[in-house]
């Protein structure tokens, strides 16, 4: 999977699920604001076929942090067997 995210002053910590297992976190802080910010996961396990949730949850901040924002520009996943 590849999270594309912004850093900037204002952002928070970022996680990541898939259904109720958390697969990432991200935090979104940089003095110097900064766009199309990757974050890689590899190893993803997804047991079973069907519909899946993606939940993206705001649950702190760095401590210079401004606020506890955040802003995802793209989520991508593939197949790989």
């Amino acid at each position: 999977m590849i999270y594309v995210y912004m850093k900037e002053p204002a952002m928070g910590i970022t996680d990541i699920y898939i259904d109720a297992a958390e697969i990432g976190s991200i935090d979104g802080y940089d003095p110097a604001p900064s766009q199309s910010q990757m974050y890689i996961v590899t190893g993803i396990n997804v047991a079973s076929s069907g519909l899946k949730d993606i939940k993206l949850l705001i649950d702190g901040k760095h401590a210079s942090a401004t606020n506890f924002r955040g802003a995802c520009q793209a989520i991508m996943f593939w197949r790989s067997a």
